[in-house]
């Protein structure tokens, strides 16, 4: 081959392996820093701008030392999930602004053991293990860790699983297997643990099951102590928005949130009778999704978290509420809103539920608003509902709906007034409902209508009626869904109905007495 052949073939076999090795990497960049084994950071501060790094190891912030990223992208490339991690042991500290941290092919053991900071970072393929393994998403053991304008995603089993305090602040996590924050104590050697979270944005897992929740707060055992602050936080889709598993002497506050097409909007789980839940000025909108919940809790006697100013719309039941295991719960709730739902409030497990102050408008079922289940029962008060929409499922229990009557005395009609004796009111089947003293007449709570699982009283309309001497007087009709305080009227004589035919010409009767048929009084 003459010389400048073999030149020329030279040059055409070092393209083609350019080609080739360009091919193997995907195309990619080469780094602009590339460490092809552990990178350690030992002591001091290192500190990295605008750089992209390649790491084929680990990487370690060790006890005394800082590392400060600023518009970095850091890849740690592994070939199998878990055979390298991020790890700040500690007394270390990580600062990473507007960086992105990630693993390439594998996920990365994410492990924060003390001081992490945050801002408008990145953060993807984190490794987690359900069962059988310690790492189970980004492992916050020690702390505090705060992370501000960040974005999580890509995680295997959890987003972030919290042992030490956490601060999140306008973070969205989206696209783990199972919960996107998951807090607990179990397990934790940091002391009393703080998280707040405030302004952020969590997709549900389709995954769902036990441990799927937007945001998981596990309080087992005694110390450490667990607290979490939620504030103005998006919740959208999931198995479960918020799952509160509480235990004694937390402090758990959920305000403002929004819960968009969760299954369950929040779902409360408590045997203790310490602590303080306060669930408030939240919005469940279930958009219609099928069997969905607002809020499901289960309960123990003399404790409920508070509930105030929550709204729920377009789930199939707003409240779900179960007693204990043993024994029974007795609570109260009010300052509930709840429309376009299929069931108000479902009880069940021998709770003796009484809801007041709120209100139930356009429920889709008929007679579903309010459902009393395995012996429990509904009290209902000061709340604006459909009159008469309950269901009863058990024989031991019941729904009554109370009203405040205010008769404000009673007359005769055209006539005087009646200043003594009883007046009573009664329904169209004449079952007396309430009775007043005209003597000393003042506003009486009285049941408007109630349900067992046999009888069911539900009429709206009543009849003030008088009895003296032996003979009856009633007066017009009251609706109880737009009765104002009045003075009712009392018809005082009723005119017979006479139907008399006369006799032929040249006879009379042959009887002395006039029969009458209709209602009279002597």
């Amino acid at each position: 081959m003459p010389p400048g052949s073999r030149a020329l073939a030279l040059v055409l076999i070092l393209i083609a392996t350019a080609a080739v090795l360009l091919l193997a990497s995907g195309g990619s960049e080469a780094a602009d820093i590339e460490h092809m084994d552990d990178w350690v950071i030992s002591s001091g501060t290192v500190l990295v701008s605008d750089k992209t790094i390649d790491v084929h190891g680990n990487v370690t912030v060790q006890g005394g030392a800082v590392l400060k990223l600023y518009n970095c992208t850091l890849d740690i490339l592994c070939v199998v999930n878990g055979q390298y991690s991020m790890e700040v042991q500690a007394d270390g500290r990580l600062e990473a602004y507007g960086s992105t941290i990630t693993g390439s092919d594998g996920y990365v053991d994410f492990w924060f053991r003390d001081d992490v900071v945050l801002e408008g970072c990145q953060l993807s393929r984190a490794n987690g293990v359900q069962s059988g393994g310690s790492i189970r998403g980004i492992m916050v053991v020690g702390g505090p860790v705060t992370m501000t304008d960040t974005v999580i995603s890509d995680c295997r089993y959890q987003g972030i699983y919290a042992q030490a305090d956490l601060n999140l602040d306008n973070v969205t996590v989206q696209d783990v297997d199972q919960s996107n924050v998951y807090m607990t104590n179990w397990g934790a050697s940091a002391g009393d643990i703080a998280i707040s979270i405030r302004d952020c944005t969590f997709h549900g897992s389709s995954a769902g099951g036990w441990w799927g929740a937007g945001v998981y707060f596990g309080r087992w055992g005694g110390d450490p102590d667990l607290d979490l602050t939620l504030l103005s936080t998006t919740f959208l889709g999931g198995a479960r928005g918020v799952y509160i598993s509480g235990g004694s002497n937390s402090d758990v506050v959920v305000d403002d949130c929004e819960f968009h097409e969760c299954e369950v909007g929040v779902a409360f789980s408590t045997q203790t009778t310490s602590g303080d839940y306060s669930i408030s000025n939240n919005i469940v909108d279930g958009n219609d999704l099928a069997d969905s919940v607002g809020f499901s809790l289960t309960i123990a006697d003399g404790f409920v978290p508070t509930l105030v100013n929550n709204v729920v719309q377009r789930v199939t039941t707003a409240y779900s509420i179960t007693g204990p295991w043993t024994g029974s719960a007795t609570e109260s709730l009010g300052n509930l809103t709840v429309s376009n739902c299929s069931r108000g409030v479902v009880t069940d497990r021998s709770v003796s539920l009484t809801v007041h102050n709120s209100s139930f408008a356009q429920m889709t079922s008929g007679l579903e608003c309010f459902v009393a289940d395995g012996g429990s029962t509904i009290t209902i008060r000061d709340t604006v509902h459909p009159w008469g929409s309950g269901t009863v499922l058990n024989s031991n229990s019941w729904i009554r709906a109370h009203i405040d009557i205010g008769i404000r005395g009673a007359r005769w009609k055209d006539g005087d007034a009646i200043a003594e004796g009883e007046l009573v009111l009664e329904n169209i089947t004449q079952y007396e409902v309430a009775r007043f003293n005209l003597s000393a007449v003042r506003s009486q709570d009285m049941i408007g209508w109630e349900v067992t699982n046999t009888d069911r009283r539900t009429s709206i309309y009543l009849y003030p009626a008088m009895y003296i001497e032996g003979h009856g007087f009633r007066g017009d009709r009251i609706d109880l869904r737009t009765y104002t305080p009045s003075i009712v009227e009392i018809v005082d004589d009723y005119v017979p109905s006479l139907d008399i035919s006369s006799p032929p010409d040249g006879r009379g009767f042959n009887v002395t007495t006039v029969l009458c048929d209709g209602p009279f009084d002597e």
